[in-house]
């Protein structure tokens, strides 16, 4: 069985590395991928935009642009889900993608075995799971189709909203945006 890991924030390594099954764990404890809260930006069109609001936000902004190859939008989805007076979001890589990528790093990487026919692929997903406020009972019924997702350090929201300038936040997108029925049970 061949051991896959896709994106995890922070995580860098080469593509097409073998790991042992024991070394995934310590890989995956980590709380870089904790998204604190999520502020909501609205465009002039009446269009909600999350800004996901989390510690080293433009370091995990960075990380992700350069994991994904400097194309977020094709390497990753946002997934949503919501129940009564909570909901998720999730920002997750394509495994499809990942999987073709470490096949052939691994296929021209001198010296490796063929590619194992097996494969359990993890990653850790940038995740937010909370109570719903006011805006987000509004703009979780409009979301689907494309979105655009920022990032911000949450110690910059310490000042209040009405204080945040609009360039200390980073955006990729549009991503695919859908909505995961079971996202809220399985996080």
């Amino acid at each position: 069985m061949l051991i896959l890991v896709s994106y995890v924030p922070l995580l860098r390594g080469l593509a097409g590395q073998l790991l042992a099954p024991d070394a995934v764990a310590p890989i995956l404890d980590t709380s870089a991928g904790h998204v604190d809260a999520i502020v909501w930006a609205v465009d002039d069109a009446g269009r909600f935009s999350p800004i996901f609001a989390m510690a080293g936000a433009e370091e995990i902004f960075e990380h992700l642009v350069e994991w994904s190859e400097g194309s977020p939008a094709t390497w990753f989805r946002l997934l949503y889900d919501e129940h009564d007076d909570e909901y998720a979001m999730a920002l997750v890589p394509d495994v499809q993608r990942s999987l073709d990528r470490f096949r052939l790093a691994h296929s021209l990487a001198p010296g490796t075995e063929a590619a194992h026919e097996e494969v359990r692929v993890f990653f850790q997903p940038l995740l937010f799971r909370g109570p719903k406020s006011d805006v987000s009972r509004r703009a979780l019924p409009l979301l689907g189709g494309n979105v655009t997702v920022g990032f911000v350090d949450v110690e910059l929201l310490s000042g209040g909203l009405e204080n945040l300038d609009s360039r200390a936040t980073s955006e990729i997108g549009p991503l695919r945006c859908e909505r995961d029925v079971d996202l809220l049970t399985r996080t």
